[in-house]
């Protein structure tokens, strides 16, 4: 197994799966663009994703279509179809999600206070603001 970080586009609408006593397991599938070697092109792969707890529940908050950068553990399952050809499924078990949807411009930090500290004309580098 491998860690991926990667910008994903959901090409499916997240639907939940009921595993029962109160656990939350949501699945979709997506799009990801690797860069092909030696050349300007982009190849698209296509990932089935699946998450648990709390990200599977803001897998849920998004639509198809959307753009996510997510992290987790990346598989190969390879079978054989009833036709006799090989298959194979790039999956994502999803730890983190960070879209639009999950975060904040600024943080935590309100426009306010980003305005009062710049308007009182103190020195606050921009890495301050975001990460308090």
């Amino acid at each position: 197994m491998i860690d991926i970080s990667a910008q994903i586009r959901l090409s499916t609408q997240p639907r939940p799966i009921d595993i029962g006593a109160d656990k939350a397991m949501t699945v979709a599938n997506a799009a990801a663009s690797i860069p092909i070697i030696k050349t300007d092109d982009l190849a698209t792969v296509w990932l089935s994703l699946t998450a648990f707890g709390r990200q599977a529940e803001t897998l849920l908050r998004h639509d198809k279509g959307e753009l996510l950068n997510i992290h987790g553990t990346l598989q190969l399952s390879q079978w054989t179809a009833p036709d006799g050809t090989e298959r194979e499924q790039w999956s994502v078990a999803v730890q983190s999600i960070v879209s639009a949807r999950t975060t904040r411009a600024g943080g935590n930090v309100s426009r306010e206070t980003i305005r009062d500290k710049w308007s009182s004309g103190r020195n606050v580098s921009r890495e301050t603001i975001c990460t308090h």
